[in-house]
């Protein structure tokens, strides 16, 4: 396939998930929306400043080679995200997200026992107790 820019690729898909995320934001009533409409505002920006850096720096040695390979890890990863959006009612969000952050760990190469026993559960534990204990907002669970 073709080498394609690393810097235009993330700009037009930052540049796509700013619009998304601003039209969402936009049907949320006006108080609530303000933050979101501002940081996907300066998402938009952002990202339309890397566009045009990446168009106008031509010599730039950065590219990336999309292959099958990468294409196929980047579908398992979209389905993957899509089935945790599915279930993370049924199952609750710490179950879900250990067998997220477990599956994605094993695709993208680790192999090690220690590590796909330990840091996807720590992972999911810490972003539970700082949402439940710090935040208090309450993450979908298994009784809820």
């Amino acid at each position: 396939m073709k080498a394609v820019r690393l810097d235009t690729c993330l700009s037009i898909v930052l540049l796509v998930a700013g619009a998304l995320i601003f039209m969402e934001a936009k049907s949320f009533p006006q108080t609530p929306s303000e933050f979101p409409v501002w940081i996907s505002a300066i998402l938009i920006g952002l990202s339309v400043l890397l566009l045009i850096q990446s168009i106008t720096n031509r010599h730039d040695d950065k590219k990336i080679d999309i292959n099958k390979s990468a294409l196929i890890k980047i579908a398992i990863t979209a389905v993957g995200i899509g089935a945790y959006i599915i279930l993370l009612p049924f199952l609750g969000y710490i179950i879900t997200s250990f067998i997220l952050v477990l599956s994605l760990s094993i695709l993208f190469g680790y192999r090690s026992i220690k590590y796909l026993a330990m840091t996807p559960l720590a992972a999911v534990l810490l972003c539970w107790a700082v949402f439940s204990f710090i935040l208090n907002i309450p993450l979908p669970g298994l009784l809820e």
